[in-house]
């Protein structure tokens, strides 16, 4: 216990007086107690009954003590708050050393909390990318799902139980959570035995279990979110699983997100059958939002799905909040082929409206490996370029940089591209003044920090 306790560095006492801790004020408090104490000793001193007594306990002293010169008597004084202050340092070394607390863990946990309020709409793995980088931010994080998958476990489980897909969510959890290497383990472990189990991962499983135990998925989702401690909440889009439908330039239907891919010309129009209102608390925390992000994520089976849904795309455009669409890096076969930055924007808008996005986040690294590139055209994907006055004209402001992960494929990196959003959301004006002057620049402080 006293190896934790040595752990806490001094410099971490000074963060105590951090704006945002909520413990300047309690030193106030005291102080103020101090004084009030300070007056009520000298009202029960300033009486004839008390004086009578102090004159005694002197007379006392002079007797039973030597007489202490002035420099001896500030010895002793000096002594006497050495004691106390040791005395007060070994209760909280006790305390801290029993509770298992570090101050350190206790700003970054306050630290977060006054974060903003973030809000992520989309699906696949794009967007548990997104949240683990975000959740170093702020722990003020919705991210609302889209629920229109139809393959692999998730789809199994769909049609046998007819709940909400339950892959992405489960994957968003995973990515919020504190412990998200012991989480990831344990909700992605896949039974590779018997004919119902084979293929389905755990956590798919325990969502569909919580989901019939709750009585809702909302609440199914809500309770493993408490019991987790992630940094933030995940909510479906719509409380009813949803089947999308694609209408191709020569006018014929593809039905099924898992057949989007195979669209073999551009999708015209996508449409969502049946037809679903937004949850009220994924519209509730789209209006309280500071910032709005679309994305990362397919454009045609995670992104858009969601604007789609019955509300999202009025709140969306009433929200006063920053909005961001963060672009993919790679076209996709049948979805995105040979599109464009301007052309993934067109489409966004064409199933919303212009209102729904301030800024678009665009990879901008040039220099990616020619084998890798290789195999990805042997897919049919390319990398995404972008035209910034084309995007400028269309009433966007563009924030491009280097956002890929070396560790992966061409993938975003998670914490690049929260620092960009970040970044730009707090030296957006609008979003400064919302927040305020002190905050705003106690954020950027931070920032620079990191």
């Amino acid at each position: 216990m006293i190896e934790k306790v040595s752990k806490i560095k001094k410099r971490d006492y000074i963060k105590w007086l951090y704006p945002g801790l909520g413990i300047k004020r309690w030193f106030l408090l005291v102080a103020l107690g101090l004084c009030v104490v300070v007056l009520g000793l000298w009202s029960m001193v300033n009486n004839q009954y008390t004086r009578h007594a102090a004159i005694n306990l002197v007379n006392w002293l002079e007797i039973a003590l030597p007489n202490l010169t002035f420099e001896q008597g500030i010895l002793c004084l000096l002594a006497g708050i050495v004691l106390i202050v040791l005395g007060i340092q070994a209760v909280l070394n006790q305390y801290l050393s029993c509770a298992d607390f570090h101050s350190q863990e206790y700003y970054q946990a306050k630290e977060l909390q006054q974060g903003p309020n973030i809000v992520v709409l989309g699906g696949g793995t794009g967007l548990s990318v997104l949240l683990r980088g975000l959740k170093e931010y702020s722990s003020n994080i919705t991210a609302i799902v889209s629920v229109a998958d139809d393959g692999g476990s998730s789809g199994r489980l769909r049609e046998q139980f007819g709940v909400v897909p339950v892959g992405d969510i489960r994957n968003c959890i995973v990515a919020l959570a504190d412990r998200e290497d012991m989480m990831e383990r344990l909700f992605s472990y896949r039974f590779d035995q018997g004919v119902e189990l084979d293929g389905h991962s755990l956590g798919n499983l325990l969502l569909v279990a919580m989901s019939n135990l709750k009585g809702s998925f909302q609440d199914a989702v809500a309770d493993i979110d408490h019991v987790l401690h992630i940094r933030g909440r995940v909510l479906p889009v719509a409380d009813k699983p949803l089947t999308l439908k694609a209408v191709l330039s020569d006018g014929k239907e593809i039905i099924g997100e898992s057949n989007i891919n195979e669209a073999w010309l551009p999708i015209e129009r996508l449409s969502i059958c049946p037809q679903a209102t937004a949850l009220t608390d994924a519209l509730t925390a789209i209006d309280e939002a500071d910032a709005i992000i679309l994305g990362p994520g397919s454009l045609f089976s995670s992104v858009i799905p969601n604007l789609l849904v019955t509300g999202i795309v009025e709140h969306l455009t009433e929200s006063h909040a920053v909005k961001f669409y963060v672009c993919n890096v790679m076209t996709q076969r049948g979805e995105t082929d040979n599109y464009t930055a301007e052309d993934h924007l067109h489409s966004l808008f064409k199933h919303s409206n212009s209102e729904v996005v301030d800024y678009i986040v665009i990879n901008d690294q040039l220099s990616l490996d020619s084998s890798v590139l290789a195999r990805y055209s042997e897919e049919g994907a390319m990398p995404v370029r972008y035209d910034m006055e084309i995007l400028e004209n269309m009433g966007v402001k563009v924030v491009a940089k280097p956002l890929l992960n070396h560790d992966t494929l061409l993938h975003h990196d998670g914490q690049k591209l929260a620092s960009a959003i970040m970044e730009t959301l707090y030296r957006d004006s609008s979003f400064r003044v919302r927040r305020g002057w002190l905050k705003s620049f106690w954020d950027r402080k931070k920032l620079k920090a990191r």
